[in-house]
């Protein structure tokens, strides 16, 4: 297909505008960027490719986007994620909360010296983490009691739930509505899979 590559935007900017995926395969940074802002990948940890992206978008002041592909993803049937055990799952979801409790962390530290662009990037992203985190919960077979409790005792305090109201998709406004209650997630944990869709 006929390459293509879009206007040139910042990182935050790009945060804002789309849902940042996990993948640092998705991007190609500047070395000098990651050793400039100290920004490496959290040593023994999941989603820990989730924070080095958030980061990275967060200080780079241009970005291009394109269609090219650059990479093939190969699954394969032995791999550690295809063969989870509860002991990985818990680890899992535990890193993944931790990961948020890093970033809020790192979005209060730089307060003073950021500007209003990448304050809503970072918004937006950890909102759409925290999203993904209750998804995660959900995919991982936790009641709606576990999840609610989670949700007040590891999420609250970092100011991330209840969902806030944002003009961001369709998707989310509905979702925000349903999993900011336990009677929603209730509902919720109706409809939502215990188990994560397999790639296609």
């Amino acid at each position: 297909r006929p390459l293509k590559t879009g206007n040139t935007i910042s990182g935050a900017q790009y945060m804002i505008q789309e849902h940042l995926s996990g993948s640092p395969c998705n991007y190609i940074f500047e070395r000098n960027l990651a050793i400039k802002h100290n920004i490496r990948f959290e040593p023994g940890v999941y989603h820990e490719d989730e924070e080095f992206n958030t980061k990275l978008h967060y200080f780079a002041k241009s970005l291009i986007d394109s269609n090219a592909i650059v990479y093939n993803y190969c699954i394969r049937p032995e791999s550690i994620t295809s063969n989870s055990n509860r002991q990985f799952e818990e680890k899992r979801i535990n890193d993944l909360l931790s990961l948020l409790e890093r970033l809020v962390g790192f979005s209060n530290r730089q307060q003073a010296t950021s500007n209003i662009v990448q304050r809503k990037g970072l918004e937006h992203k950890l909102t759409m983490l925290t999203v993904d985190t209750i998804l995660n919960l959900m995919f991982d077979g936790r009641s709606a009691h576990e999840i609610y409790t989670i949700c007040k005792t590891r999420i609250r305090p970092l100011m991330l739930y209840p969902l806030p109201r944002r003009p961001y998709v369709l998707k989310y406004k509905i979702f925000r509505l349903f999993a900011n209650s336990h009677i929603g997630l209730s509902i919720l944990r109706l409809f939502i899979p215990r188990h994560k869709p397999a790639k296609q």
